[in-house]
């Protein structure tokens, strides 16, 4: 998988998205109207599985918001950043990861 985009949808809207690259997850979405709904935790669930058909870990970059979401899915950081922009404000986030559980 390399740079594919996934939507998630109901019947009239694009809910949100997300990107694989690798073992990559990119980009994640929801639209705000529709958090807390679990839909984030469904994208999740089905890039995650598309990876692990491929790869035994998965990596990310966490923005503060999303930071505890993928914590409670297992999701451990593995180091933090913080990059000054061009406006003089600093973009934080954490790179994390998830492994494979295997089976016995």
């Amino acid at each position: 998988m390399n740079n594919e985009i996934f939507l998630l949808s109901d019947e009239k809207t694009i809910i949100g998205t997300g990107s694989i690259n690798n073992n990559e997850i990119c980009r994640v979405f929801i639209l705000p109207a529709q958090q807390k709904k679990g839909y984030a935790s469904a994208l999740m669930t089905t890039l995650e599985n598309l990876i692990f058909k491929s790869y035994d870990e998965i990596f990310l970059d966490s923005s503060l918001p999303a930071y505890n979401l993928y914590l409670n899915r297992g999701y451990k950081p593995i180091s933090f950043h913080k990059v000054l922009t061009k406006n003089q404000h600093y973009l934080c986030y954490n790179t994390m990861k998830l492994e494979k559980i295997k089976s016995r």
